[in-house]
């Protein structure tokens, strides 16, 4: 009797510790803390700061091989993939998870907004790289259309110039074409012209021309105001985030701050 209860608790046990573990709790995975000092972590953080990016990738996917439940790493690739990498699907694809495992484990930083933020100008991006593709497959087909167009012209000239050149009779050899008799012009009489008043000379002035200076042109800058990202900013000016980027060196776009000078790019109305 005894062991058949016995034998009852351990079946209960092992087929709840099966469900925690098959269904990939987070809750019980390792804090924040313990995510920054693990060994690939580490390396990959520093190989980021040296600018070797793709290095820096290589290590979090081992971080992430070592701990699947590693948000921190998450997060940093997904910044990584927006920022250096240009690849704003894989970038999506991590910040989403690192905000699903923290949210999972009630992390305080669960309701990271700066996150959320770049998650929102990847998506932008990504609608900008298609409405791209999009109009370029239209120009494309457009030139398509021209081309066969142009091609069935072509083909109709072509067709034109063969009958008229069968239908067209050659002249005997023996013809003569009769040519106009130039008509014999009257003979002009000596008549002398009448005398012309002489005009009156006048005075030659010449305008003084003036030097023009154009004012020197003045970079243009934008003012953070609050709410304000890169994003938003570079649609005011009809710019990508990436330009507005580049014209502010250094520039974080997960530190704006409200009253923080931004530089635009030359041309910029």
């Amino acid at each position: 009797m005894f062991r058949s209860v016995c034998h009852r608790w351990f079946v209960v046990l092992g087929c709840l510790a099966a469900v925690l573990l098959g269904a990939g709790c987070d809750k019980f995975r390792p804090h924040n803390s313990d995510e920054r000092t693990e060994a690939n972590f580490e390396t990959a953080y520093n190989l980021g700061l040296q600018g070797l990016n793709d290095d820096a990738i290589k290590a979090y996917y081992r971080a992430l091989e070592a701990n699947p439940y590693n948000a921190t790493a998450h997060r940093e690739l997904g910044q990584l993939f927006f920022d250096k990498k240009h690849d704003y699907v894989l970038a999506i694809y991590h910040l989403r998870r690192c905000q699903q495992i923290r949210a999972n484990r009630n992390d305080r930083e669960a309701n990271d907004y700066s996150v959320e933020q770049v998650i929102k100008q990847a998506q932008l991006q990504l609608a900008i790289e298609f409405s791209a593709q999009i109009g370029r497959q239209q120009a494309q087909s457009q030139v398509d259309e021209l081309k066969r167009r142009n091609a069935e012209l072509e083909a109709a000239v072509t067709q034109l110039r063969q009958q008229l050149g069968q239908n067209a009779r050659p002249l005997p050899d023996n013809s003569v074409v009769a040519q106009p008799k130039p008509v014999a012009e009257a003979p002009k009489k000596n008549v002398p012209e009448p005398a012309r008043a002489a005009e009156p000379v006048k005075p030659v002035t010449r305008a003084v021309e003036t030097p023009v200076t154009k004012p020197a042109a003045t970079p243009r800058t934008h003012v953070v105001k609050s709410g304000e990202t890169p994003a938003s900013i570079a649609r005011q000016y009809h710019l990508s985030a990436q330009q507005l980027m580049n014209a502010n060196k250094g520039l974080d776009a997960r530190k704006l701050r409200v009253g923080q000078s931004l530089n635009l790019p030359d041309g910029v109305k």
